[in-house]
């Protein structure tokens, strides 16, 4: 796993999609509620992209019951058979918005405020660090939330 390009403690890139209902899912649909575990794969024709939400599914209980929501975005029409939220990214923009045209795959976590706390690309058939993901979830999850080091804090002028 690679870590994102993308600037940490910064907005997470939006998105606007629609899911296989027709329903919008999108980056604002989650801010101000939970943290956001996002995943960005191919689709489920792809043989990597479906071990990769099969190792999802089986560690999804210990990031939900940290209050963390799953979403997965894939190019393909079809959606994967998983037991959480899905939508289409068609032409794979958000993917190659969040990880660059080489990735294979992308995870990030976004904190309920709309802040990219961390991130990973993959690219196929290297294996997900399931652990570095877990305790990064915890870690925005449970214990930022405690310690509040990673708020920015107001600049005060001093007269």
């Amino acid at each position: 796993m690679k870590t994102l390009s993308l600037r940490r403690h910064h907005p997470a890139p939006t998105f606007a999609l629609t899911d296989a209902s027709g329903n919008a899912v999108g980056l604002r649909d989650y801010c101000f509620r939970k943290d956001l575990l996002l995943f960005c794969l191919h689709g489920p024709h792809c043989p990597e992209c479906a071990r990769i939400v099969q190792e999802m599914t089986e560690q999804r209980d210990d990031w939900e019951s940290w209050g963390t929501t799953l979403l997965l975005l894939h190019a393909e029409n079809e959606p994967f058979s998983a037991p959480f939220r899905q939508a289409q990214d068609a032409g794979s923009a958000v993917r190659r918005r969040y990880g660059g045209p080489e990735a294979d795959a992308v995870i990030a976590v976004i904190e309920h405020r709309g802040r990219l706390m961390d991130g990973w690309t993959l690219a196929h058939p290297d294996p997900a660090d399931w652990h570095e993901v877990a305790e990064t979830v915890r870690w925005v999850a449970v214990q930022e939330p405690e310690c509040g080091a990673c708020e920015v804090l107001p600049g005060w002028d001093e007269d």
